[in-house]
């Protein structure tokens, strides 16, 4: 496996994701976070938001993936475990787990949601295969776990 992959890694993102692209993104997430906590549907207000901002597809997605209203954030604070001493097994989503920090080792976009977790772009869709960064994503989760 010699040939280096980024995962989750799209050229324009360069671009989209830095300076005053950045600046825009943060202004339309405020907007969004807006109107989903007046009852609008995450569909119809990121479409309007990224519309009004002219986004394109990538930063929506971001938008979408890294938004919560703030009753959706008080449920999912509700359901968190902080201690662990209780607990004798811990059940992972492994797979996104492992692809999540695939992107992270890529250097590509993760985004630090309102929920406090991290989430891809990758967009794989049934696509995953091993890359160079698979077997060091999984020797981090057994390192931690």
């Amino acid at each position: 496996m010699g040939k280096s992959v980024r995962r989750g890694y799209v050229p324009t993102d360069e671009k989209e994701f830095k300076g005053e692209s950045l600046n825009k993104l943060y202004k339309a997430s405020e907007d969004l976070l807006y109107l989903l906590n007046r009852g609008y549907k995450l569909k119809g207000a990121s479409t309007f938001i990224g519309n009004h901002y002219i986004l394109s597809e990538r930063q929506r997605l971001a938008l979408a993936r890294g938004i919560s209203k703030d009753n959706d954030l008080i449920i999912r604070k509700s359901k968190e475990v902080t201690n662990l001493n209780n607990i004798n097994a811990v059940y992972i989503d492994g797979f996104n787990t492992i692809i999540t920090l695939e992107v992270a080792l890529s250097n590509s976009i993760i985004i630090k949601s309102l929920d406090g977790t991290i989430r891809d772009l990758a967009g794989l869709r049934g696509s995953y295969s091993i890359i160079d960064k698979t077997e060091i994503a999984l020797n981090l989760i057994k390192g931690f776990l």
